[in-house]
């Protein structure tokens, strides 16, 4: 994790230094800024999210091992979810961005049971995400433009489950357990947007990390 930080941090560095340079070495006159550079905006959107890695538990898989059980155990690994993300243009075609993400949630439901006992159960993550990117644009006509992000995204995630056995189990019949759980993962995302009018676009792109796949549609404003 630390070489990624660290790789992250790089890369960030070397983008601000040249594009830095790169200003430094022009003289713009006002009537020559490109038309998408506005200093600070916001993004409003909602998307769909499938999880990469594996939910299920062990005490799913033992109960589901006993001799004799018969039973399905339901993984959902879609959920849809809502985003707001701030950014600040840097530079003519480069742009920072805060990104927050909440509404995801995955889930699995057991149900099993043999001659002796019945147990269903239910577990379920509420996921919310942020992440930093650098964004980098192509404008492609006067109004369509093209663009990518690179960064790194947290994800945590507040787990609640619960078991119900028709025997007691221990002297219960039902069990329950809270947890917590955080991930950490570079990301990227490539997109396309349109110019509607004067500082208004609609936007869609597609994002990838170590836990996700994920596509959003949404709208961004400038200031």
């Amino acid at each position: 994790m630390k070489k990624n930080i660290v790789a992250f941090a790089l890369f960030i560095w070397f983008i601000t230094a040249s594009q830095y340079a790169a200003a430094e070495g022009l003289n713009l006159s006002k009537e020559k800024e490109d038309r998408w550079t506005k200093k600070l905006y916001v993004s409003g959107g909602w998307g769909r999210t499938h999880l990469n890695i594996p939910i299920k538990t062990k005490t799913e898989d033992k109960i589901l091992a006993m001799p004799g059980v018969t039973g399905t155990l339901e993984i959902i690994k879609d959920s849809d979810f809502q985003t707001l993300s701030l950014g600040y243009q840097a530079w003519k075609t480069t742009a920072f961005e805060f990104f927050y993400a909440d509404g995801i949630v995955f889930r699995t439901e057991l149900n099993a049971s043999n001659p002796l006992m019945t147990v269903t159960g239910r577990r379920k993550a509420d996921v919310t995400a942020t992440g930093l990117f650098v964004k980098k644009n192509w404008p492609v006509g006067e109004s369509f433009q093209l663009f990518g992000k690179i960064g790194y995204i947290h994800y945590k995630a507040k787990i609640q489950a619960e078991i119900h056995s028709s025997v007691a189990v221990d002297g219960l019949t039902t069990m329950e357990e809270d947890d917590s759980l955080s991930v950490n993962s570079p990301a990227m995302a490539l997109g396309m947007s349109y110019k509607l009018g004067k500082g208004v676009k609609v936007q869609a792109e597609t994002a990838k990390d170590a836990a996700t796949r994920s596509w959003l549609i949404g709208m961004t404003f400038n200031f």
